[in-house]
């Protein structure tokens, strides 16, 4: 989802860190000290660098590793460059998520509170934490800032969301007016926030009653005073008690989505206790629905999950059940296939039906996703991709090239820049992907010594727009095929940057200190490869520098990594490749390889110099490349 919150990101990292003290905020709130030397920049035990502890944003998440009830230790997360490892096969990994209520770098304290009530893994454990316990830590993956350029902003929250309230509350941006409502089980459970001034804090309670069950958000903020002026909507909470919040705002309300995060921070769910300690659930009844989720998504049940949401048949059922005929109007489908749809969906667990009213089940409600509803919406080549590939990967393995343009008509690539819909669905995809790295590229020190880049790639105008914001004097260029540089200049912001059509397998029509390719290896031959990197490197300026950034595989790659190898290789013969096939391509088109450095979320950025270059690249960049190593 595209956002008017500016992103940073950094490399996620996993630590240990110990207990310093605990503190109950109220009698519904536990509040964890954490600290040690964990939180400073150290090595792991695998000999990977783990950065400083960092946290900005008031809703930075952080995964906690718990001890699973069947098991008598937690099993960790390991770390590999720029990213962590996820033991999810095994049985005992247990994870759960929770926000950065405090960050004292000074101190090198940090906070975490816990809501109380229920039965639950990590409830328990800070019921029962002391100083000196152990946990692991990982992340957060970067910080999100307060919205640009709003005149008011409306927050939403139940008590698992309470932290991140919290903490906001203490940076709020001046000047901004807002409306702040809180959900708790009952009146002593408030707590006493900062309130900086033209914010309203409403608290709302539940009376005693269970978490999640009662519309108390959505009744307040439907009934709220809507002000004049541009909005920011921030709700988070249970999933399905907030999804009619959601549909509110972009249907009644029509909130733009760069505007609105509706976030489920937890799912209502009946959890009995383990027999073994009844602090605990039961193991039998753990699971991890957004794995297994993730899992469904592959060939069949894949494809029903995205015709399901390509016709935005998750949509209605976000809100709540629905009747048939309603699925049927919304969808606008045929009654026979839309019956044998949802008879399938039914089938794997993603709906239910009672007397032709079709609901979500908890599984179903991963639909709430955006990181899902993008992996599927097929009118988007990520979501057609797989689909595409599955018919390709035969040929592409006898054969070592995909047959695409025999059984389509046309290249993977062109045939996806022949479609407007396709291309303003990827360039808003590629912007937002780019949106958690952009600050983090435009804030790095190699890119303050250029007077001119050229940007090429996914998220090019996302790039761009966060340089010109940090680096107004420099000259900025985009070029890409014509199809998407004509909708770029036609529906994206392209103030202050050149935007410029070209083929890419020849010299670009302008001149940079630097070319920045982002992620344009994995879906490209080798050849095409070499061509792009030529005709980057014949696109520099003297002493210039042609910067390749993306996702290397590695040894530790995970199958759904590798699974986007295979697609893209079925597509188009690409696909990850290592660092060291990254720089023998680099060499055959001219360049070397002067300096590889981690970005942020395992991605690599190599900085590449042509071997006919002056030196400029030896005395003015090394050091800085030193430096970010």
């Amino acid at each position: 989802m595209r956002t008017i919150r500016p992103f940073e990101s950094f490399p996620i990292c996993a630590r240990i860190l110990r207990v310093l003290r605990v503190e109950d905020i109220t009698d519904g709130m536990r509040r964890v000290t954490l600290g040690g030397e964990g939180l400073a920049a150290h090595t792991a035990p695998n000999g990977l660098p783990v950065i400083e502890f960092d946290s900005h944003g008031f809703d930075d998440d952080l995964k906690l590793v718990f001890t699973h009830p069947d098991a008598d230790a937690p099993v960790y997360v390991t770390q590999s460059e720029g990213r962590v490892n996820w033991p999810r096969e095994d049985p005992h990994f247990l994870m759960r998520t929770y926000t950065a209520r405090r960050w004292d770098a000074q101190a090198g304290e940090l906070d975490i509170d816990f809501v109380t009530h229920g039965v639950g893994v990590a409830t328990t454990w800070a019921m029962r934490a002391k100083p000196g316990d152990e946990i692991q830590v990982i992340g957060p993956k970067g910080w999100g800032g307060n919205p640009v350029g709003v005149d008011w902003i409306m927050v939403g929250a139940d008590e698992t969301a309470l932290p991140a309230v919290g903490r906001w509350l203490e940076q709020w941006p001046e000047g901004v007016r807002g409306q702040v409502f809180i959900e708790i089980a009952e009146d002593s459970h408030r707590q006493d926030l900062v309130n900086p001034e033209g914010v309203e804090i409403t608290w709302l309670s539940r009376g005693g009653a269970a978490a999640g069950t009662k519309p108390l958000l959505h009744d307040a903020l439907t009934n709220a005073p809507w002000w004049d002026g541009e909005v920011y909507v921030w709700v988070a909470g249970e999933a399905l008690s907030i999804a009619p919040i959601r549909r509110w705002l972009r249907k009644d309300k029509e909130i733009p989505r760069e505007r609105v995060e509706v976030t489920g921070y937890w799912r209502y769910r009946e959890v009995d206790s383990s027999a073994a300690d009844a602090a605990l659930p039961d193991p039998n009844a753990m699971k991890d629905l957004d794995f297994e989720f993730h899992e469904l998504i592959d060939i069949i049940p894949g494809v029903a999950l995205r015709v399901a949401r390509t016709i935005g048949l998750d949509e209605p059922l976000l809100s709540g059940p629905q009747s048939f005929a309603e699925l049927l109007s919304f969808t606008g489908t045929d009654e026979n296939g839309l019956r044998k749809l949802l008879r399938y969906l039914a089938a794997i667990g993603i709906v239910v039906e009672e007397g032709d009213v079709w609901s979500l089940t908890p599984l179903g409600y991963c639909f709430d996703s955006e990181h899902f509803t993008a992996d599927l919406d097929m009118r988007g080549p990520q979501g057609l991709a797989p689909i595409h590939a599955a018919v390709e990967l035969a040929c592409a393995v006898r054969e070592g090239r995909s047959q695409h343009d025999i059984h389509f008509g046309s290249s993977w690539n062109d045939y996806v820049l022949q479609r407007p819909e396709m291309v303003r669905n990827k360039l808003d995809l590629d912007a937002m992907m780019a949106g958690f790295v952009s600050g983090a590229l435009a804030s790095n020190p190699l890119l303050a010594r250029l007077r001119s880049i050229t940007f090429v790639g996914r998220g090019a105008i996302e790039f761009a727009q966060a340089l010109r914001s940090t680096q107004p004097g420099m000259t900025v260029n985009i070029v890409e095929p014509d199809a998407i540089a004509q909708t770029l200049r036609r529906e994206f912001d392209t103030t202050g940057i050149t935007v410029q059509s070209a083929q890419l397998n020849d010299p670009f029509p302008c001149q940079a200190d630097a070319v920045f390719l982002s992620d344009t290896t994995s879906h490209r031959s080798d050849g095409d490869v070499v061509e792009l990197l030529s005709a980057a490197s014949a696109s520099i300026t003297p002493g210039g520098v042609v910067l390749v950034g993306g996702y290397v595989l590695g040894e530790d790659s995970d199958d759904h990594a590798l699974a986007n190898d295979l697609v893209n290789f079925a597509l188009t013969g690409g696909g990850l490749r290592t660092a060291e096939e990254i720089e023998a391509l680099a060499t055959e088109a001219g360049l070397t390889v002067q300096h590889r450095m981690p970005m942020a979320w395992g991605l690599q950025l190599f900085v590449l110099g042509s071997v006919r270059t002056s030196g400029r690249i030896n005395t003015e960049l090394r050091p800085v490349g030193e430096m970010l190593k």
